[in-house]
């Protein structure tokens, strides 16, 4: 709505990591100038600014000239990366850029016909619908265990951890279906761009329900479409781009997504909170299957 009726020419963004502005340091901001009456051209973006004396440096020419602004994004782009919705991804450089192009371009979405065909949905809410819920109780079999996403770790399910049980009657009804009667590949909600890592995903276990906070498979898909999804959800690749919008996966999702080893130490670059040594054997494996 905002770039069919508003010329916006530049788009500047802040974190907050360090608490530069008295709110969440996971918030961002942006600073936008836009000229009303007519559609979006180019935008100049510069994101992840964290200093607000960095704009001294800007600078009075357009933005679509200044160097200043490391990239440009127009509709056209934003339609093939993002949908319908132009979303501006956070492209902070020009590698960003081809990454994110490069990734639109090599495979569907994954909710696309041409692709997966998958679709994911939330199964109970934990405010709803918490009268159904009871103490887990180890002696009652007829009763299920409610996950919620602080249950799933990369690959991992942790049924056996919840605080409550459903019976499986109530389950039934309320969530119209036997889906969970089978496993099915979940994710957590993605709380902040700025956790360690941002899509956190698992194959729940059958005979269990989710809350609100996690997604699950609602497509039939195989089970070992299932395992390969997950696999790609948990990877550096993936996350990376997700923030836009082991070691052995993830230097097999970069070349999957046919990164140069440039490309991959970039991405890699972008969780400062994985630790240098299993970011270097990433970079590390990746480099050995190229050669």
């Amino acid at each position: 709505m905002l770039l069919n009726r508003c010329d916006v020419d530049a788009i500047v963004g802040f974190d907050n990591h360090r608490g530069v502005f008295p709110i969440h340091r996971s918030v961002r901001f942006l600073l936008l100038t836009a000229t009303g009456g007519a559609p979006t051209r180019a935008i100049g973006c510069r994101l992840g600014l964290d200093d607000p004396a960095d704009l001294e440096a800007a600078g009075d020419e357009p933005a679509e000239q200044s160097p200043w602004y490391p990239v440009q994004v127009t509709p056209e782009m934003l339609a093939r990366l993002s949908g319908p919705a132009l979303t501006i991804p956070n492209l902070r450089s020009p590698v960003d850029v081809a990454i994110a192009e490069r990734a639109a371009a090599l495979f569907p979405p994954l909710g696309d016909a041409a692709g997966w065909n998958a679709r994911f949905g939330r199964e109970l809410n934990a405010t709803d619908d918490r009268a159904f819920f009871h103490p887990v109780d180890p002696h009652r079999a007829d009763r299920l265990p409610v996950v919620e996403g602080k249950h799933l770790d990369p690959f991992r399910a942790a049924a056996g951890r919840t605080e409550h049980a459903i019976a499986a009657s109530d389950a039934r009804r309320l969530l119209a279906s036997d889906r969970h009667e089978r496993p099915r590949l979940a994710y957590r909600d993605v709380a902040s761009a700025t956790n360690r890592v941002t899509l956190i995903a698992a194959v729940l276990p059958a005979r269990c329900v989710s809350t609100h906070t996690v997604f699950c498979l609602r497509t039939p898909l195989p089970a070992g479409v299932q395992h390969f999804l997950c696999g790609l959800f948990n990877s550096l690749v993936v996350n990376y781009l997700v923030r836009l919008r082991v070691t052995r996966l993830n230097a097999l999702v970069a070349a999957l997504y046919q990164l140069s080893a440039s490309e991959f130490e970039h991405v890699l670059d972008t969780f400062p909170l994985i630790s240098t040594e299993l970011r270097r054997q990433a970079l590390q494996l990746f480099q050995q299957g190229s050669d």
